[in-house]
């Protein structure tokens, strides 16, 4: 029988949707996690999400003395005004698990790297909790289908402003939908390849003043000891999409879906339509399971001293191509 896990006291800076509707929730409903305080730059809506969930809530001023009482902390704000608050964390020693993207650039991305030992900083990409995710890595591994020759990746949809809790990707130079949407699928080629490296063929956006709301192009995966690996991508909030990462073999295809609901498939020329392959055993098949499998990779490596599977050393590779086809 497994033993009862020690309850972790969590902190949560920034109360935007990302921490409201699903971290918050997962939080507050697991019996080995605690909230110890919700903090935001906007200090009445920080209250306010902190009293519908029950927990404390603490001015940013007050950060240097709750956090050395927090096991870790989630870090949810713009990318652009973290520093400081790793810095905070780091110096605290307190594990950070950080939304995604980790970082704008590479040099950013290392400073942070240094000042955190690799098992108590993680990134957020928690598409690499699913099932089909993890199954779908465990049949490149183990060469069930031969070696990927191709990967496509295609994401997003026809959306409209609402001008209610946008999206900080969606102003000044945050970036748009690469740094918003796409960086899920593009982590996810990096996660199931074991890719290092890349190489940019081509890259196309649509700008809307400095945010991009569509980005289309070709890159190579560049791993070791083997042919670079094309992947071809576009993701867009101006016309549909898919809304999958599909693996090509030689005789067969594997299709991963942007829900965790949805099974990985597998398609090819000796079958008719597409095959589920599910193994719910292996991660979540619900957000709700996703987030919290990332919090328990994210604690348990901190415990262990080991970094996680969400180790935010994991996604430089990442951070160097988003920093790439931004200059583009």
């Amino acid at each position: 029988m497994e033993r009862a896990r020690e309850t972790a006291a969590i902190g949560v800076i920034g109360a935007g949707a990302i921490a409201r509707t699903v971290h918050l929730p997962v939080l507050t409903a697991t019996p080995e996690t605690s909230v110890a305080f919700v903090a935001d730059a906007d200090g009445r809506r920080a209250a306010e999400v902190a009293a519908a969930f029950g927990v404390p809530h603490v001015p940013l001023e007050r950060l240097p003395q709750v956090l050395p009482g927090c096991e870790a902390v989630l870090l949810a704000i713009p990318v652009s005004v973290r520093a400081p608050y790793l810095a905070m964390l780091s110096a605290a020693g307190v594990t950070a698990l950080v939304e995604k993207p980790f970082a704008r650039t590479v040099a950013e991305h290392e400073a942070a790297l240094q000042a955190f030992p690799p098992h108590r900083l993680a990134c957020g990409f928690m598409r690499r909790t699913y099932a089909a995710t993890r199954l779908a890595r465990r049949i490149l591994e183990e060469g069930w289908l031969g070696p990927p020759r191709r990967l496509r990746a295609a994401e997003g949809g026809r959306t409209t402003k609402t001008g209610v809790d946008a999206s900080p990707f969606d102003r000044g130079t945050a970036g748009g939908v690469l740094l918003d949407l796409g960086c899920h699928a593009l982590d996810l080629a990096f996660h199931l390849t074991g890719a290092r490296g890349h190489q940019v063929v081509r890259a196309e956006r649509v700008l809307d003043g400095p945010v991009d709301r569509r980005a289309e192009g070709e890159v190579l995966l560049l791993r070791n000891g083997e042919a670079p690996l094309p992947l071809q991508y576009v993701f867009s909030w101006l016309d549909p999409q898919e809304d999958c990462l599909e693996i090509e073999f030689d005789t067969a295809r594997l299709r991963l879906h942007a829900k965790p609901e949805r099974p990985l498939t597998l398609g090819g020329k000796n079958l008719t339509g597409e095959v589920p392959l599910v193994d719910p055993a292996a991660g979540a098949t619900t957000s709700a399971q996703a987030f919290y499998l990332e919090w328990r990779l994210v604690l348990d490596a901190a415990r262990a001293g080991t970094p996680s599977p969400l180790a935010a050393a994991s996604c430089l590779p990442l951070t160097a191509l988003l920093e790439e086809l931004h200059t583009r």
